[in-house]
């Protein structure tokens, strides 16, 4: 049974668009709208008056988004969706209309109650694009010369899915990669993060995409639409650059690649060296790379609250111009939650890291070939 009250309140109590669709509010009508369905039945009007709090979590690509409600159950009179029950819920920022912040499975039901604080339901769900099937274990092996778009087709395969990985590293070697006892989620996300690539799994697809390969429009953030913002720089990730190893195929040693930091105040910084050795010279050239990336977005980050804003969603670039060191720059939208609060009404809370580094506004270099080891 989906989530609702025994027995409804009357309809005439809760308001509609115009083509009918039942809205919630939190407290008034004058607070931040949403909608929920849950199973594909619109069950808003269930509980108008009684949800208090709605978070959603959305991530970058490598995590799943979370979703956390919480209900007043006054009377004991909610009924909690399933476990496992598809919930689409979304948002109203009042200037952008209804938006749709994601579909999540339901994964935790929880009631519990306060004497001073009253009687609460809480429902909380993941993303629900990942199927059980990508969280088995399994065991296999990829042989040598398989490609990243191989590996990801053959993936994806397995799951009904269709693969579309970024033209810059589709045609890159991955060579002999083993595969034991491991899900092919755990799979595909240890060798995205390896070479600083997002995998998402959506809408039917395995995407596996180059952070230098996202084109879309970046997000221009103004300090008026800051409540609380924060911006730090700290070196303690800088390096000069970063190296790689490799098996060098039919001779016994080591290659070994490098990728330069190109941003301009590196100085004397040391390099900074991956553990493991790469299967092919080409998968060492894209961890290189990624490692200097993933340290380079370290080195600074902008975090802040600003008023709720359904257009603001993990992955986005996002730019600051406000004539302010440390604020400004490229950004990439890391993490953001939209979280309507009965009292607060509704919030949305970024975490951003570094986006364009300076060696991309001038055009990175690519990594290079050193002395064999």
């Amino acid at each position: 049974m989906a989530l609702d009250l025994l027995p409804p309140l009357p309809p005439r109590l809760w308001p509609t668009l115009a083509n009918g669709t039942v809205i919630g509010y939190l407290g008034t009508p004058e607070r931040p709208l949403y909608k929920i369905e849950v199973d594909g039945r619109d069950v808003t009007s269930g509980f108008n008056d009684r949800a208090t709090d709605l978070k959603v979590t959305l991530y970058d690509g490598m995590q799943a988004d979370d979703f956390h409600a919480v209900f007043d159950d006054r009377d004991w009179r909610l009924k909690p969706p399933r476990k496992g029950a598809l919930l689409k819920c979304w948002m109203d920022d009042e200037r952008h209309g209804l938006a749709l912040m994601g579909t999540f499975k339901i994964k935790g039901r929880r009631r519990h109650f306060d004497k001073d604080k009253g009687r609460v339901l809480e429902l909380s769900g993941k993303s629900a694009d990942v199927q059980k099937s990508m969280k088995s274990p399994r065991s296999g092996e990829y042989k040598h010369g398989t490609t990243y778009q191989q590996l990801a087709d053959e993936v994806a395969g397995r799951h009904g899915l269709t693969a579309k990985v970024s033209p810059s590293i589709a045609n890159e070697v991955v060579g002999w990669e083993p595969q034991t006892e491991e899900s092919d989620l755990h799979l595909m996300t240890r060798l995205a993060r390896e070479i600083d690539a997002v995998v998402q799994w959506a809408n039917g697809k395995l995407i596996l995409l180059a952070r230098d390969d996202q084109t879309m429009a970046p997000l221009s953030l103004r300090e008026r639409d800051f409540i609380s913002c924060d911006a730090n720089d700290d070196d303690r990730d800088k390096h000069g650059k970063s190296g790689a190893t490799y098996h060098e195929k039919g001779k016994n040693r080591r290659g070994r690649v490098a990728h330069d930091n190109d941003d301009e105040d590196v100085g004397d910084a040391p390099e900074a060296g991956l553990r493991n050795a790469s299967p092919s010279k080409g998968r060492a050239k894209l961890a290189a790379k990624g490692k200097t990336r993933k340290l380079q977005r370290g080195e600074s980050g902008v975090a802040g609250m600003m008023t709720g804003d359904t257009t603001v969603v993990a992955g986005l670039p996002a730019v600051i111009a406000w004539g302010v060191e440390l604020f400004d720059g490229d950004w990439h939208i890391k993490q953001a939650e939209h979280h309507i609060n009965k009292d607060a009404g509704y919030k949305t809370s970024i975490k951003c890291e570094n986006g364009l580094t300076k060696g991309q506004r001038k055009g990175s270099k690519p990594a290079y070939d050193v002395a064999s080891e």
